[in-house]
């Protein structure tokens, strides 16, 4: 006991001693990291909505329960987002890479993406509610596919930029761990409270109809917009930018460029194959039909707000947790471990297809690894530092957008797997649809229909999760390396911006001038 009060002393300590000015060798004080907690917030909570509720999923309660358009319908419309990604890819490569203001790379941008989108996910909730009842069908389905592709754009371009912001707000890995985790486990927390609100609200305005009424989302999604945006302005006017790079030089990098680069990283490479080959690992989060169509109502929907809360502190333990993998064990053996445990995480399910309770203390479990999962995203900002030193640019924009424009791509033939399961198990047709709310997911309260479908959703997650593992057996960029590239990138800048010699570290990456990377190529460490 006292150990934990000493600890907790501790820590508040520090976070008085270094609220302003950072700890020796940081560069983040505790306020810059508490704004951008609250800008996370905001951009999150928008995120959230889309997620939840408005993404073209079969699982995403407004798109596809409440305005009743059909698996394979909803599939469709998932194609014409991955379409507007390749779009998206390009332009947003081009608008990140290249925007270079006073106010810095990514702050600027992250207004004007997440505008339009609150903007959207309020219309998502209104314009298709215009078009209910079967005779309406083909004018819902066109509204909630028009709203959904310019979601595909600014959406994505929204999470792209707050990404971007954090990656640069510190070059240290071992302070980007631990701003992460802080990140992780903080910024999540106005999403966490929009969940567990939302289901007693819905009893409250549609009784037993709960999430299943549209109602719900035309009162709460404006005002969930607007807190949102009001809160994302904290990143944008309380944070700092900080790239080793010549604030003179305006960098500018073509399209076909910017594609080559991603192409001839290794690195991105074996991140992004297993971004592509561990998609379907979230097929088997069924917390939500658990709730509505396995327990008796108003019970789920009850149940919904409080297993979403529970859940959503499932992350925290792993986000506090990864930094601390990571530095103990290296990265690659900590994403090694996650992909492991994603698998004997969700295999076992199968067991307890008929216990809803114990399914959910799986979906728990399933949620404490995700957490574990940001080991990949201090990868992913390492592996940006590798590729600045490899060519002298940085390109967060291109490497993220072509990233989720691959996995997009692949995705049009992965997200048909949960369409084609719920058409060959529940036989949902257009005859199956109901006039009203009535839809056909509601055949998910037939049990032995309900079993098939989550027998299925299991089996493939789990393969997913092995699959996903696998890229990582060759991933081989340490942490030592990774110091000595920064202490690179710090030469550099000095030489380029006139300092004195005797301001730059002794020492280079090589004694020669030209110098080895990992993989066997070589570059001049003076001139990239």
């Amino acid at each position: 006991m006292n150990k934990l009060l000493g600890g907790i002393t501790a820590v508040i300590k520090d976070v008085k001693t270094h609220w302003k000015e950072p700890a020796e060798g940081n560069s983040l004080g505790y306020k810059e990291i508490a704004m951008h907690a609250v800008g996370g917030n905001g951009v999150n909570l928008l995120n959230g909505m889309f997620m939840n509720y408005a993404a073209t999923t079969v699982n995403c309660l407004l798109t596809a329960s409440v305005y009743g358009i059909l698996p394979m319908d909803i599939w469709l419309i998932g194609v014409i987002v991955a379409i507007v990604g390749l779009i998206r890819m390009p332009l947003a490569g081009l608008i990140i890479d290249n925007t270079n203001t006073r106010w810095g790379k990514f702050k600027p941008l992250i207004l004007v993406f997440a505008i339009p989108t609150a903007l959207l996910l309020v219309a998502m909730a209104y314009i298709p509610a215009l078009y209910m009842g079967q005779d309406l069908y083909t004018q819902r389905f066109i509204a909630i596919a028009v709203i959904s592709g310019l979601l595909a754009f600014t959406q994505p371009m929204m999470s792209a930029v707050l990404g971007g912001l954090s990656q640069v707000m510190t070059m240290n890995t071992k302070e980007r761990g631990k701003f992460y985790a802080i990140n992780n486990v903080t910024q999540n927390l106005f999403t966490s409270l929009m969940q567990i609100i939302l289901p007693p609200i819905a009893v409250l305005v549609a009784g037993t109809m709960g999430m299943s009424s549209v109602k719900v989302y035309q009162i709460t999604f404006p005002f969930l917009g607007a807190i949102g945006l009001v809160a994302a302005l904290a990143s944008v006017f309380g944070t700092k930018e900080r790239m080793l790079v010549d604030n003179k030089v305006k960098q500018r990098v073509k399209l076909s460029h910017g594609i080559k680069r991603c192409l001839k990283n290794k690195y991105f490479l074996i991140l992004t194959s297993s971004g592509v080959l561990g998609s379907l690992r979230g097929v088997a989060n069924i917390m939500t039909w658990v709730c509505l169509y396995q327990m008796e109502q108003p019970l789920g929907n009850n149940v919904l707000g409080i297993a979403t809360l529970l859940c959503g502190l499932g992350y925290v333990p792993g986000m506090i947790l990864a930094p601390l993998l990571a530095n103990k064990f290296g990265k690659r053996k900590a994403a090694l471990f996650v992909h492991a445990l994603s698998l004997l995480t969700t295999l076992p399910m199968l067991i307890f297809l008929g216990q809803p309770f114990i399914l959910l203390v799986f979906v728990f479990i399933q949620n404490i690894n995700n957490g574990l999962f940001i080991v990949t995203m201090i990868m992913d900002a390492d592996v940006l530092d590798y590729e600045q030193y490899k060519s002298g640019e940085r390109l967060e924009g291109f490497f993220g957008n072509f990233r989720m424009t691959v996995i997009a791509l692949f995705g049009i033939g992965t997200t048909l797997v949960t369409p084609f399961i719920l058409q060959t198990y529940c036989g949902i047709d257009a005859n199956t649809v109901g006039k009203d709310l009535e839809n056909a997911y509601f055949v998910l309260t037939d049990t032995a229909v309900r079993n098939k479908v989550f027998l299925s959703l299991i089996l493939i997650a789990s393969a997913s999760s092995f699959l996903g593992m696998i890229p990582f057996f060759f991933y081989d960029f340490t942490d030592k390396r990774h110091a000595e590239i920064i202490k690179e990138l710090e030469n550099r800048l000095l030489q380029a911006t006139g300092a004195d010699a005797d301001m730059v570290p002794d020492g280079t990456l090589a004694d020669t001038p030209n110098d080895t990377l990992d993989d066997g190529t070589e570059v001049d460490a003076n001139h990239p």
